[in-house]
């Protein structure tokens, strides 16, 4: 059972100063009547926020639409203001999180390990549950007890602190802290997925939002926590680029072949998973060997595509038109070189090396299975993307996902393969 929410006053303390203690009326403040301060900093314009007035707690962590999702976000958030007490009370310990976090493989660190490294961690994320929590004794008053029972929501989660920047950081200048969660885009029409964001002004933190965009230029490193599993730091997987992808076709010029395509055709999505905003259906693809266009030769070179396309909670079920080539003649068959369904009976490793897979993108949330694909020795991969619970995908469980089947799926010419796990997805196998 969850405490009172914070006060704004407590909040205040909490955040040393960086928040608002004057409640105002919201229906006296309308969205485009309230006050915004703007400022330049590091190329981006930020607009700052009173906090608990102008955005409020409620305005990204309620979900009347899943209880479970809130509770989790209860949880989450209140190992975000761990993070935050440390950042604006306790910079050395900041500073050493950095170090951690960007000597991973990953870039990630996982939270315990810190506290298990530096003690005095425990007594601040302590402090911060009593506070948020009513039943934070039945759990000994301690916050690692805490987490490991209420952290879960499709399975049990470990907590990370990874950066939300999704392009080059400098880490020569300050950092800032984000938390994972997507503000109310039905109360801010202009947000697109921004997530909250305190920045450090001298002694005084100050609100404002990160979206995407932002992330990709942003050079202060930011930190968030997310959550991931035990060994998330080293594993070796392949990252899904999430930015628009799309195949560029190669005429195969071995005359009286078919010169064949496999075409993303229609799908639609059963399930929301966003708890506001539009749901952001991302399509993969993988090929680990291909034809080389701008070397004109064949060779074992990973070729990858990604479709995404934002899909409004009122046309979830809708069954849209969304064509675009998955695999065509530029992918490798090792005889006679081009793209041949039918041939590759004859060849059932190279079915290895192809994957599909299609998820719920979260663009600050932590890496995740969405696919398995071989490599040059045969040896499988995973290949992740990112969003907040690992069940959030839409085709191809990722836990059984390995490779993509053509003769099952597509097993002669101008047949559809009809998927209906969590959606529908139709992939079309063409003649060129």
């Amino acid at each position: 059972m969850k405490k009172q929410i914070f006060t704004i006053s407590t909040l205040a303390l909490l955040m040393a100063g960086s928040l608002s203690s004057c409640k105002k009326d919201k229906e006296t403040m309308p969205e485009a009547a309230r006050p915004k301060v703007s400022t330049l900093s590091n190329n981006i314009s930020f607009t700052f926020y009173d906090f608990g007035t102008q955005i409020e707690e409620d305005d990204f962590l309620k979900n009347p639409d899943d209880a479970n999702d809130e509770a989790y976000n209860y949880v989450e958030y209140a190992l975000t203001l761990g993070l935050l007490e440390m950042y604006n009370n306790h910079p050395q310990l900041v500073d050493q999180l950095l170090q951690k976090t960007n000597s991973t493989r990953n870039k990630c660190y996982n939270l315990f390990n810190f506290a298990d490294e530096v003690p005095q961690v425990d007594a601040i994320f302590n402090a911060v549950f009593d506070a948020r929590f009513s039943d934070f004794s039945v759990y000994g008053n301690n916050w690692r007890a805490y987490v490991q029972e209420k952290y879960k929501y499709d399975v049990h989660y470990t907590p990370f602190v990874r950066f939300a920047n999704n392009g080059t950081i400098n880490f020569n200048m300050p950092a800032y802290v984000a938390a994972p969660f997507e503000i109310s885009e039905e109360k801010f029409s202009d947000f697109d997925n921004n997530i909250p964001l305190w920045i450090k002004d001298g002694n005084v933190t100050k609100f404002t939002t990160l979206n995407e965009d932002m992330s990709k230029v942003i050079g202060n490193p930011v930190l968030l926590i997310s959550n991931g599993f035990a060994g998330d730091e080293s594993n070796v997987t392949q990252l899904i680029r999430e930015e628009e992808q799309t195949m560029v076709p190669y005429k195969c010029t071995f005359p009286n072949h078919r010169h064949e395509y496999l075409t993303h055709h229609y799908f639609k999505i059963n399930e929301r998973y966003e708890g506001t905003g539009k749901s952001d259906y991302v399509f993969v693809w993988v090929a680990r060997a291909a034809f080389r266009a701008d070397l004109l030769n064949w060779e074992n070179a990973t070729v990858t595509g990604t479709h995404s396309k934002s899909v409004h909670k009122n046309d979830i079920g809708k069954l849209f038109h969304e064509e675009f080539t998955v695999f065509s003649p530029d992918m490798y068959n090792p005889h006679p070189r081009c793209f041949e369904i039918q041939l590759m009976a004859s060849y059932p490793s190279v079915y290895k090396s192809y994957a599909v897979g299609a998820y719920e993108k979260d663009w600050y949330a932590g890496w995740k299975d969405v696919m398995k694909a071989a490599n040059s020795a045969g040896v499988y991969e995973s290949w992740q993307g990112r969003r907040k619970y690992s069940n959030e995908w839409y085709y191809f469980d990722p836990s059984t996902n390995n490779s993509y089947p053509f003769n099952v799926r597509n097993p002669a010419q101008h047949t559809t393969y009809y998927n209906y796990n969590k959606g529908e997805l139709r992939l079309h196998r063409w003649n060129l």
